[in-house]
């Protein structure tokens, strides 16, 4: 009788951590996948904004924007990846993102440091969260972006 009961117990509790396990993992994946991804796929807004430059049409100043906040958002990924990201998995299961992801952020600091947002403009852009801790948050980011950048934006 106590075989069969721990039999019973011991199943759902299998269940559970392998559910756990599934969950956890699938989570993990997807947060990591999205930022290695995002420090790689901006290398082209790179290539976009290169060749954007100096437009004087409204449009195309539109999307030059974009391309930059894209450019920004990248280096902030990556200094995401370095703080918070799950360096195990990443090894495992999205080695190829791993194989560029130095010479990426080199591209995308040395564009950002040859063609930097001004400082004004960085900085009103903080501004805009009403949260205290939002708009600290933004700092932080940004300051952490100008590292990066003076790290890797001079060895090219």
């Amino acid at each position: 009788m106590k075989k069969k009961l721990y039999i019973l117990l011991f199943i759902p509790l299998l269940l559970v951590a392998f559910s756990g396990g599934v969950y956890y993992g699938f989570n993990t994946g997807v947060e990591n996948y999205y930022h290695l991804d995002k420090v790689l796929a901006s290398n082209i807004d790179v290539l976009r904004a290169k060749d954007l430059k100096g437009g004087s049409d409204k449009e195309l100043k539109h999307i030059y924007w974009e391309l930059e906040m894209s450019i920004n958002e990248a280096i902030d990924s990556y200094n995401w990846y370095h703080d918070s990201g799950n360096h195990l998995f990443s090894k495992l299961f999205l080695s190829s993102h791993l194989e560029h992801l130095e010479k990426s952020i080199k591209n995308l600091a040395s564009y950002r440091g040859s063609n930097p947002i001004e400082d004004d403009t960085e900085s009103l852009l903080c501004k805009l969260p009403e949260a205290e801790s939002d708009k600290e948050r933004c700092l932080e980011m940004m300051e952490k972006r100008r590292e990066i950048v003076k790290k890797y934006g001079q060895k090219s």
